[in-house]
C-alpha cells in the first residue's frame, strides 16, 4: 500500500501521476482509511451495505503507510477525495467509488455532476512537506515507470535505493 506523494499536496501530487497509480493511490488510500477503521466508508455495490474487511491481516495495522496516517484520518480522507476526482475527471476512470465527507472537502452535485468541493483550509502533517519523503516517493516511481517519471525526476534516480521513506524513519 503505497499513497504517493512526488510533490508537496495532494493535487501537485496527482497531477505529475500516470491513471493507473494515481487510481491505485486513490484505492490504497481507502484500504488505510477501512483499516484504521474510520466510519462512514461508503461501501462499494459489491459490499452490499457493509464493508468487507475480512482481507485485512494483522500485520496490515503495523504496515507503515497504516502507521503514517494514523491520527490523521481526515487527511488521508482528503487525498483520496482529490485522487479519486482527479481520476474520474481527468483520467476518465469509470468507478463506483464515491467521495467520502470530512472536514476539509466533500461531494457536491454542480451542473449534474458530483464533484469534489473543498470546505476548509487543509492542515497538512508536517512530513507531507519532508523532502527526503517527497524524494523518496519519486524515486520509486521511477523504479516502477522509468520511461514515465525518469523525464520528470532524473535527479532522483537513486536517492534511497528506490525505497520509500516514512516519517518514522526520518529525523526531524
Amino acid at each position: 500500500m503505497i499513497t504517493y506523494l512526488p510533490e508537496s499536496g495532494f493535487l501537485e501530487s496527482v497531477i505529475q501521476l500516470d491513471r493507473r497509480i494515481a487510481f491505485i493511490s486513490c484505492l490504497d488510500a481507502r484500504k488505510i482509511l477501512i483499516i484504521l477503521g474510520v466510519d462512514g466508508i461508503p461501501p462499494l455495490k459489491s459490499e452490499v451495505s457493509e464493508i468487507d474487511k475480512s482481507w485485512i491481516l494483522d500485520s496490515m495495522y503495523e504496515h507503515p503507510s497504516v502507521l503514517m496516517w494514523k491520527g490523521y484520518e481526515q487527511e488521508l480522507i482528503h487525498y483520496y477525495n482529490v485522487f479519486l476526482d482527479y481520476c474520474k475527471w481527468e483520467y476518465h476512470v469509470n468507478t463506483e467509488l464515491t467521495y467520502m465527507n470530512c472536514k476539509y472537502s466533500q461531494g457536491e452535485l454542480i451542473n449534474n455532476q458530483m464533484r469534489l468541493v473543498s470546505k476548509n483550509e487543509l492542515v497538512t502533517p508536517s512530513w507531507v512537506k519532508c523532502h527526503d519523503i517527497i524524494k523518496s516517493h519519486r524515486s520509486r516511481l521511477i523504479m516502477v515507470n522509468f520511461s514515465r517519471y525518469y523525464s520528470l525526476y532524473p535527479e532522483e534516480i537513486r536517492f534511497n535505493d528506490g525505497c520509500i521513506l516514512y516519517p518514522n524513519q526520518i529525523n526531524n
